[in-house]
């Protein structure tokens, strides 16, 4: 619905008699930086731009919401919803937390570098502007705070009031304490991140803050203070365009492989496999899988992991009589209800009378990119981890995950 040479596209094949009926022609989406518009349908249509290419339907995204403009809110299903892929240490966190963007984990996700880093596919940018927009409309849901002495204040006003804290403090020393104090939570670390976008803010406290930000001890704090350096002081990320005979050659360490499988917060595999008692069977039990494939078959499983599926795992999508489309892998079937599990490891039952569809799809449940926000030692790590299992025989589970 745009002109080509000085004429409506629409208009023009109309006039060449291509329709029969007269086409629809909505309304375009607002533009993120039209502030004329409301900050709700800023937001949506950001998040419809750049966010719904793989969160929607058969999109690829592994969590159970939506980033569809054309839905009501409340069906995009991420508002005040729990994360499915891990909460980066905040406390009650939510996708969206109304009227918290410091506990919302798609605020988080946005922000930061490497690993679980979205959108996980095109520009590695970090896009401070679009971000202080999605902070300043989940802010807006809902903001009131009673503090303890029985005051009502906003979280924006709260936040407001500890920025001016900070460039009140006189002395080098006591500003580093408190900045060690504050960067102990992943929430206060996300709003000090986004401080130090605000031009109001002096040089010299912006890059004390980056500083300390960038020497933290943990990856998910220091990996929200990335962006801030040059290009050439950044982690070297392998990104979307992986090497494989290279990072072949490299040795990695079991030992760091296991911590990243068992600990790491944006490291999902755990979610749908298991190996020992770690982790949950939706995938393939990973236990004795250095027995049956090579490196170079193990790296293509992760690079390329719809290249081959087992049956017993290929990816069902199921439409039901109300339009529901539901895509898991089949867990248990009977005559009166299909169990299906979702890529985070939820499982959903399906009454068999409810289902007007079911059809198998040729790409796999389990996301692609998984190592592009890694470095090549990282991924080489969990190679040398998963080339390392080497149970044979059927597991016996004491414990439950």
């Amino acid at each position: 619905n745009i002109n080509y040479r000085e004429e409506n596209q629409i208009d023009r094949l109309t006039r060449l008699g291509l329709f029969k009926d007269p086409v629809p022609r909505p309304a375009p989406i607002p533009s993120p930086q039209d502030t004329s518009q409301s900050l709700q349908a800023r937001a949506r249509s950001y998040l419809a731009l750049n966010c719904s290419t793989c969160h929607r339907p058969q999109g690829g995204g592994t969590a159970n919401f939506n980033f569809d403009i054309t839905l009501p809110l409340a069906d995009n299903k991420y508002v005040d919803a729990p994360p499915a892929q891990g909460t980066f240490e905040i406390a009650d966190a939510r996708v969206v937390a109304p009227g918290d963007p410091f506990r919302s984990v798609l605020l988080y996700r946005a922000l930061k570098s490497g690993r679980g880093h979205m959108p996980q596919f095109g520009s590695n940018v970090i896009d401070r502007q679009g971000i202080r927009l999605l902070r300043d409309w989940i802010r807006s849901m809902s903001s009131e705070q009673t503090t303890p002495s029985g005051q009502t204040t906003t979280e924006a006003s709260s936040w407001s009031e500890r920025i001016h804290e900070l460039k009140s403090i006189d002395g080098s020393e006591k500003l580093d304490q408190k900045l060690a104090a504050m960067l102990k939570s992943t929430p206060n670390a996300i709003a000090l991140s986004l401080a130090c976008s605000d031009p109001d803010l002096s040089d010299q406290l912006r890059q004390r803050i980056i500083q300390t930000g960038i020497e933290n001890a943990q990856p998910m704090i220091r990996d929200l203070f990335e962006h801030y350096l040059p290009e050439e002081q950044r982690i070297k990320r392998l990104g979307p365009t992986i090497d494989e005979q290279t990072l072949l050659t490299l040795t990695g360490s079991p030992e760091r492989g296991q911590q990243l499988f068992e600990l790491a917060e944006d490291v999902n595999c755990r979610l749908c496999h298991r190996i020992g008692s770690v982790g949950q069977a939706v995938g393939p039990d990973l236990s004795g899988i250095g027995t049956q494939q090579t490196a170079a078959e193990l790296l293509t499983s992760l690079v390329r992991p719809s290249e081959k599926i087992d049956s017993k795992y290929r990816t069902l999508q199921v439409l039901t009589l109300d339009g529901e489309v539901i895509t898991g892998i089949v867990v248990e079937e009977t005559s009166e209800q299909l169990k299906l599990v979702y890529a985070t490891g939820k499982a959903r039952e399906i009454a068999t009378d409810d289902i007007e569809l079911i059809q198998p799809l040729s790409k796999s449940v389990m996301p692609e990119q998984l190592l592009s926000g890694m470095t090549a030692a990282q991924a080489a790590d969990l190679l040398a981890y998963l080339g390392a299992q080497r149970k044979i025989g059927p597991l016996q589970h004491n414990q439950a995950t």
